[in-house]
């Protein structure tokens, strides 16, 4: 499937866009992936793209990926970002005195 172009207003690259179901406008790289989870379709002239739940099969359509993924611009480490925490170490059991009866 052939979708129409636009460059994407941050880092240039071409992005198709789609309606989602709830109406809200969302950027794809224009070419089909397979571990995409937007499944697109045209609908009534418009291209709706889908995010199947987990739980449900693959709806029928192609795969695309959201440009919010891919995106160089928006992936970026944004200025004053802090670098995430070190996990504590796990703390040795405490060992508990031994009592009178154990």
């Amino acid at each position: 499937m052939s979708l129409p172009t636009t460059p994407c207003g941050r880092c240039g690259r071409p992005v198709s866009w789609c309606v989602s179901t709830n109406g809200n406008r969302i950027p794809l790289d224009p070419e089909p992936n397979e571990s995409g989870n937007m499944i697109v379709a045209y609908r009534d002239g418009k291209l709706v793209g889908l995010v199947p739940h987990k739980d449900e099969p693959r709806p029928e359509g192609v795969g695309y990926m959201p440009h919010f993924a891919t995106c160089p611009i928006l992936n970026r480490p944004r200025k004053g970002a802090t670098k995430p925490k070190e996990p504590k170490p796990c703390k040795p059991p405490v060992e508990e005195p031994p009592t009178l009866f154990g």
